[in-house]
């Protein structure tokens, strides 16, 4: 379940390679209502908190690479409301992965918290802080 059933063994940028899964996967999906999708999240989120802090329990590095269903949350909350196209799935995906590698605006503070709560609460931060983005740009470019 961490490992995003195995997309974080990707020999290299296994985080990005899961952001695009997700974000793929997303994008052909048929449509489903917002309420269920933030249960879907909601579920992700939690299980990825008791999952990845299981894994990381007592160990040096508490956010190993191969981690990586705070991607697939994180994602789809950047996706939450975005308006399906290319064009702008491809900029929600890109503003994630900018604000989740670089831990800017605020995303670094969530990396405090232990175990499964600092994996998960970073991607998080990332996916609202994207979903905020991606909804001024639209609302700019109307």
């Amino acid at each position: 379940m961490a490992s995003g059933l195995g997309v974080g063994y990707f020999p290299i940028f296994p985080g990005t390679m899961m952001s695009l899964v997700t974000a793929i996967a997303l994008f052909y999906a048929p449509e489903i209502l917002l309420t269920w999708s933030l249960i879907i999240v909601a579920g992700l989120f939690f299980l990825g908190v008791y999952v990845s802090g299981c894994l990381v329990k007592n160990k040096h590095n508490q956010d190993p690479s191969w981690i990586v269903i705070d991607e697939l949350v994180g994602m789809w909350i950047a996706l939450l409301v975005t308006p399906k196209t290319v064009a702008w799935y491809a900029v929600a995906f890109s503003v994630f992965r900018v604000l989740d590698i670089s831990k800017a605006c605020g995303v670094s503070y969530f990396e405090r918290f232990r175990g499964g709560w600092g994996i998960m609460l970073d991607d998080v931060a990332a996916g609202i802080l994207t979903l905020l983005i991606v909804q001024i740009a639209q609302a700019l470019l109307r």
